[in-house]
């Protein structure tokens, strides 16, 4: 993550080091998901930005603040 501006307004640019398929958000938190399983969180309130590797992803939904990912060996 690496500041790309300066002023009274900053952008940021999030790496997930492979090409994002969705971006959507969860409460306070951005979601990217890759479908080779790769999948970014941003949370917007500690300015944190994670990245984890887990079995590729075939599908996702949220609810409410819950994120639900379900994985092509069958796990959600």
């Amino acid at each position: 993550m690496a500041p790309m501006g300066a002023g009274p307004r900053r952008r940021w640019s999030l790496n997930l080091g492979v090409p994002a398929e969705a971006l959507f958000f969860v409460g306070n938190q951005l979601i990217a998901t890759s479908p080779g399983g790769t999948i970014g969180v941003w949370n917007a309130v500690t300015k944190h930005w994670q990245v984890q590797d887990v079995v590729p992803i075939t599908s996702y939904d949220a609810a409410g603040t819950f994120l639900l990912l379900g994985c092509s060996n069958g796990s959600i």
